[in-house]
């Protein structure tokens, strides 16, 4: 490791030591970098050299850090020569900005001929938020889950999917002709509340009205 700074202490502590802290550039330099013996573990370039370019303070109060940050980091990661600045971090529901300070700084990095890899961010799916009953209602589920400065064009944005299955509660009811149907009990709102929903019956203009809101939801259908 040629060189590291803690931008936000100003100090040289790099390594993540306050209480409860994630330590989690440390994990993924290791991911990328580690250089271990026989018994240890080889990163995917293990003779790669890392510069630790802290933007997390170590004063566990401060549980986030500030933009001006991050582009100190950013503009002397590419005067140091830099060949991939690896970022995992982000403010979620970001958006293409040509004159957000932040993505400007990622931007210099590329036309530097640096390869930048950004996180996505940590806020789930899409609609997250509107599956289960006692969640947020259907309408205000956040479907802006990318972060800044991950939609930096040209620059990488970083994921991780798991598309297995997705759990939620549903409702099952039977329309006049006894066809199934099952939908989302997030959509019928929270308890005793009564909402209408619209679905696909043999009349369009047919409603399903949700009751009652337990184990033991019915429905009426009215025209």
């Amino acid at each position: 490791m040629p060189y590291g700074y803690n931008y936000f202490d100003k100090t040289n502590e790099v390594i993540d030591i306050s209480e409860g802290a994630s330590m989690h550039g440390m994990h993924v330099a290791g991911t990328v970098a580690a250089n271990g013996d026989e018994d240890g573990i080889n990163g995917i370039a293990p003779e790669a050299q890392v510069l630790a370019m802290k933007v997390f303070s170590n004063n566990p109060n401060y549980g986030s850090t500030y933009g001006d940050i991050i582009i100190e980091a950013i503009d002397e990661s590419i005067a140091m020569g830099a060949d991939v600045i690896n970022m995992s971090l982000g403010a979620t529901a970001g958006t293409p900005n040509s004159n957000d300070l932040e993505q400007m700084a990622v931007q210099r990095a590329l036309d530097a001929g640096i390869v930048c890899a950004i996180s996505a961010g940590n806020s789930s799916f899409s609609g997250n938020g509107a599956l289960d009953e006692g969640q947020l209602p259907i309408y205000a589920a956040d479907i802006g889950v990318t972060g800044s400065p991950s939609v930096t064009p040209e620059s990488i944005t970083v994921a991780s999917l798991e598309n297995k299955k997705l759990s939620a509660q549903t409702l099952t009811f039977t329309d006049k002709t006894d066809k199934a149907h099952k939908i989302s009990l997030a959509l019928a709102q929270r308890k005793t509340r009564l909402m209408f929903l619209k679905t696909k019956l043999s009349r369009p203009s047919s409603v399903a009205k949700v009751v009652r809101m337990n184990s033991k939801t019915s429905m009426s259908l009215t025209r």
